[in-house]
This record gives structure tokens, C-alpha cells and sequence, in this order.
């Protein structure tokens, strides 16, 4: 998948990117590669961050939360 590199140092280095006492949880951080952004207040501002810096290729913008929130969506068949 293109994005699995990024996906795997998101999940080993969520601890670091919250911080001390957690005070970037709800925040959002941009990963290219081990390239890391952030954080920031809003998930536009980290796509806005994220395409200045590395254009139009894939990276990664992900909410810092210790745990994460799973959404379900569904659609009428």
C-alpha cells in the first residue's frame, strides 16, 4: 500500500508526537517517509503544510489520539 511506511512510524512514534502530558492529542501531524510536520490545530492546516512541503505525491495526515477513533459508515444497497 502506498502509504504503510508511513502508517508504521505514525504507530511507533505516537507516544513522542503527543508530547508530555499528551497536549498535542486532537492535533494533526503530516508524514512523508520519517518527514514529520506538526503538529497543527486543524486537518486543513496540516493538508495545507503537507502540500506546500511535498507537493502532490502521497504523505500522511493523522489525528494524534492515544486511542484512536474507529468510524463506521455505511450506505443503502
Amino acid at each position: 500500500m502506498a502509504l504503510d511506511n508511513e502508517l508504521q512510524f505514525f504507530r511507533e512514534h505516537l507516544i513522542d508526537m503527543l508530547g508530555v502530558n499528551d497536549i498535542n492529542e486532537g492535533k494533526y501531524t503530516v508524514i512523508k517517509g520519517t518527514d514529520v510536520q506538526g503538529p497543527f490545530d486543524t486537518y486543513e492546516a496540516a493538508l495545507e503544510a503537507g502540500f506546500g512541503r511535498h507537493g502532490l505525491v502521497p504523505f500522511l495526515v493523522k489525528k494524534l489520539e492515544r486511542n484512536e477513533s474507529v468510524l463506521y459508515f455505511s450506505r443503502p444497497l
